[in-house]
C-alpha cells in the first residue's frame, strides 16, 4: 500500500476542517439542524474520536481521554447544549495536533505494521489489515469533512472552499 496518498488525504482534510470552521461560533456549533442530521460540534469531536483509533493503530499517543473519546463516538449522542460541549476552539487545536502526530506516524510505519491483522474491522472483513482499516478511517474522516462545509452554509455561512 502506498501509504503517501493517505498523508495527502489527512492534510487536505485538516485543511478543509480548518477552513469551514472559519467564523462558527461554539453556540453556532451545537445548533440543531432540522430535518436532522448531527451538529457541527458533534461532527468535529466524531472526527477527533475517530482519530484516537488512527493514532494508537500508528502507535501514537491519542489526543484525547477516553471519556472525551466516548462522548463522540459514534451511536453517541448528538451535543445541541453548550454544557455537553467541547470547545470548538480546543477541538481545532486538536484536529491540528493530531494531523502533525497522524501524518508523522504514516510517514514511519513499517510494511510489516501494515500488513499486520486489523484489532476489528467495521465491515465485520476477515481479511482487514492495518492498512486497509487506515484506508478506510481516512475515508470515513473525509465524509464527515465533507459534512462540516454543508452544516458551514445551514448555519448561515459562506462556502469557505474557493
Amino acid at each position: 500500500m502506498d501509504i503517501s496518498a493517505l498523508i495527502i488525504q489527512m492534510q487536505y482534510n485538516g485543511w478543509i476542517l480548518e477552513a469551514n470552521s472559519a467564523g462558527v461560533t461554539d453556540e453556532e456549533s451545537v445548533k440543531k439542524l432540522e430535518p436532522g442530521g448531527n451538529s457541527y460540534n458533534w461532527i468535529v469531536g466524531h472526527i477527533l474520536a475517530t482519530r484516537n483509533i488512527i493514532l494508537k493503530l500508528l502507535g501514537k499517543d491519542p489526543v484525547w481521554n477516553p471519556a472525551l473519546e466516548k462522548r463522540y463516538t459514534r451511536g453517541s449522542a448528538n451535543i445541541t447544549s453548550l454544557n455537553d460541549a467541547c470547545s470548538l476552539q480546543l477541538m481545532l487545536s486538536d484536529l491540528k495536533k493530531s494531523t502533525g502526530s497522524i501524518v508523522q506516524g504514516m510517514r514511519t510505519v513499517t510494511p510489516e505494521t501494515l500488513a499486520a491483522k486489523a484489532p476489528f474491522s467495521p465491515g465485520n472483513e476477515p481479511d482487514e489489515t492495518i492498512a486497509s482499516l487506515l484506508a478506510m478511517l481516512v475515508f470515513h474522516e473525509s465524509y464527515h469533512a465533507g459534512q462540516t462545509g454543508i452544516v458551514r452554509r445551514l448555519l448561515g455561512k459562506s462556502g469557505a472552499i474557493p
